[in-house]
């Protein structure tokens, strides 16, 4: 039998350790960060609604006191009354789709923060679903309010400021969509998925 050295480290079976038990569980903390982000966008887009909601209400006496400059024009009044009506009903309809969605975000946002695979799942719906509907609501939005600043104006949109309209109008689309991308991209990483709990 030979001899062991007494000045070496006696051999130890590593074999039965789980290497993964010595190594710290990795946590994606990105759900999280996007929980706080849903949270504080939702309040957001819940007031915004709300704001494009009521803004046509808002101003319902001041088309009617324009309206006592052009009442001599019976056409004029009854583009603008028309036009109104239209802009009320987009106007509601993009508010309430707003708050809709904010409340779709909102609780996607708490799931995420509780580390939750429904959390993605709301983020999803929420990015189609807001990518979806930009682009006919702004352009409704834009036609009415060009329409109704026309006909009170009793002339001719200048050709610059529909130009200008217009431009606002893509950078509009464009901000709505930068957010819901982000996320389809990021919470669909592997990473995030195995960190959730289902």
């Amino acid at each position: 039998m030979p001899e062991q050295d007494p000045y070496q480290a006696p051999e130890t079976d590593v074999t039965n350790y789980d290497s993964e038990a010595l190594l710290p569980s990795a946590t994606s903390k990105i759900p999280k960060v996007f929980g706080i982000l849903h949270i504080i966008y939702a309040v957001i887009g819940g007031i915004g609604g709300l704001v494009i909601i009521f803004t046509p209400r808002s101003f319902k006496s001041t088309l009617t006191s324009l309206q006592q400059y052009v009442k001599e024009r019976e056409e004029s009044v009854a583009s603008s009354s028309n036009a109104y009506s239209e802009w009320e009903i987009i106007a509601t309809v993009d508010g309430t789709i707003r708050i809709i969605l904010a409340v779709v975000l909102l609780i996607a946002g708490i799931h995420l923060l509780q580390q939750k695979s429904s959390g993605v799942t709301f983020t999803r719906l929420w990015a189609v679903t807001r990518m979806i509907v930009a682009v006919p609501l702004v352009y409704l939005t834009l036609r009415t309010q060009l329409e109704m600043m026309s006909i009170l104006e009793s002339i001719e949109f200048p050709i610059g400021m529909r130009g200008t309209k217009a431009i606002s109008a893509v950078f509009e689309i464009i901000i709505l969509c930068i957010y819901p991308l982000i996320n389809l991209i990021i919470l669909s990483r592997p990473s995030v998925k195995n960190s959730l709990s289902k």
